[in-house]
């Protein structure tokens, strides 16, 4: 269960317990839907904002990158609970996989951490069935969890700096 959901929960369970009200197991359960309900809410309104922040010119860099690279997979690698693939308005069509701190098998291994960039090398490798590695790029706008994580793990390390 994600840290999200966690935090979702004791929520709830503190503004229940602030109205001191025991809870049923019938209400217990229904706290688990309403959990759900309002993390599917805040991840629906977290990937629409994203589409409405993108940077200016990343679709159509994205887009270019295809045309030009076009047996080359790209992947989102992310310690929160971003995916493109749900951003169908925007990056869904450029992607395809994406790995997440927050997934089962991979938390708590979150970026900076090795195991987070070996775990999408092997997605890499499951989905394009080759034997050799070939060169990987990775683009990243922090410096120490992007840059210096992927470049310590064999990446072609790229810094996204668009500050001043």
């Amino acid at each position: 269960e994600g840290l999200r959901k966690k935090i979702i929960r004791k929520t709830l369970e503190t503004t229940a317990a602030m109205e001191d009200q025991s809870m049923t197991t019938h209400q217990m359960e229904s706290m688990e839907e309403m959990v759900q309900r309002c993390y599917d809410a805040w991840v629906q309104e977290r990937h629409a904002a994203a589409e409405r922040y993108l940077f200016p010119d990343a679709v159509e860099t994205l887009q270019l990158l295809r045309e030009l690279y076009p047996d080359t997979q790209f992947a989102a690698i992310t310690n929160g609970a971003g995916d493109p693939h749900e951003m169908t308005s925007t990056l869904a069509p450029f992607f395809d996989f994406r790995i997440s701190g927050e997934d089962e098998g991979i938390f708590p291994h979150r970026k900076p951490s090795a195991f987070i960039y070996e775990s999408a090398l092997l997605k890499h490798k499951e989905l394009t069935k080759r034997k050799s590695d070939g060169m990987w790029c990775h683009v990243g706008d922090c410096l120490a969890n992007d840059v210096g994580a992927s470049a310590d793990c064999g990446a072609q390390s790229v810094w996204m700096c668009l500050e001043g």
